[in-house]
């Protein structure tokens, strides 16, 4: 009995431990304001391969993501190079590696493919859109060259959900794309250019950071649930070592021990 007792209030805590996570991982999201800008990031992509099955998603170049950081929130805008702007690509990737993108002296050279930019995005982020280096599928919707999506994920202290949004504009606030946009009150601060944008609020889970999490903040929901038992056998034990009936606090000094209480019927040796 006791032994079911706790590995139920386990499984309860871990339960309660996840729902933590997630809502401190939505409240970040819905309390970030101003993000500061990270190194760019970009990869090259493999010959031939596309992002997802669909028949508009033709064969890429490579991937580049900017990254915004704010406390438990990254933003990554990512954009989709086609594979027939591979010139244009190497031209980029060779200037992300001087880092003079930004003054727009991009390097005539296309065949600057191998170095990279500094890894500033979430390694979430990397699994995602650039899935060759990792052996793992396009877990994004099919996407279209030039396509432009932004990808929030929120957590602490490790990334526990996450979204992404082809429309970062958005009007009016609601569900989209496994995340809530909200459109009233103080939005997002983005730079460079500063301008106020709707808050992504993620919804879907990283199961890699979203477990440890439910572990970590686990411990004080088990000693919460598991409080009433503890002050009931703390009871209990009291009454007893009183001499008194451990339901009714009747006086069983002078019965049996193997008497029932005469008030209540409990049993001497009866279990919690």
């Amino acid at each position: 009995m006791a032994m079911r007792r706790s590995i139920s209030i386990a499984i309860c805590s871990l339960a309660m431990g996840a729902a933590t996570a997630m809502v401190l991982a939505w409240w970040l999201a819905s309390r970030a304001y101003w993000f500061e800008e990270q190194s760019p990031w970009i990869r090259a992509a493999p010959a031939g391969y596309r992002a997802g099955a669909a028949a508009d998603s033709g064969p890429l170049a490579g991937v580049e993501a900017h990254p915004y950081r704010a406390p438990g929130v990254v933003v990554s805008d990512v954009l989709i190079f086609p594979a027939e702007r591979a010139d244009e690509f190497a031209r980029r990737h060779a200037s992300f590696e001087r880092g003079d993108l930004r003054r727009g002296n991009a390097s005539p050279d296309p065949s600057a493919h191998a170095a990279i930019s500094p890894p500033e995005a979430p390694w979430f982020v990397r699994r995602l859109i650039a899935p060759w280096e990792h052996g793992g599928p396009w877990a994004l919707p099919p996407m279209r060259p030039w396509q432009s999506v932004r990808i929030v994920v929120a957590g602490w202290p490790w990334p526990v959900a996450w979204a992404w949004v082809s429309d970062r504009l958005a009007r009016d606030s609601g569900w989209r794309d496994g995340a809530y946009i909200v459109t009233s009150g103080r939005g997002w601060v983005l730079p460079p250019m500063a301008a106020i944008q709707p808050k992504v609020i993620p919804a879907r889970p990283i199961w890699t950071g979203l477990l440890p999490a439910a572990v970590l903040f686990a411990p004080p929901w088990f000693a919460l649930i598991s409080l009433p038992w503890w002050l009931l056998a703390w009871i209990r034990a009291r009454r007893r070592g009183r001499g008194l009936c451990v339901r009714c606090r009747y006086d069983r000094r002078g019965l049996a021990d193997q008497a029932p209480c005469p008030e209540c019927g409990r049993p001497a040796d009866a279990g919690a």
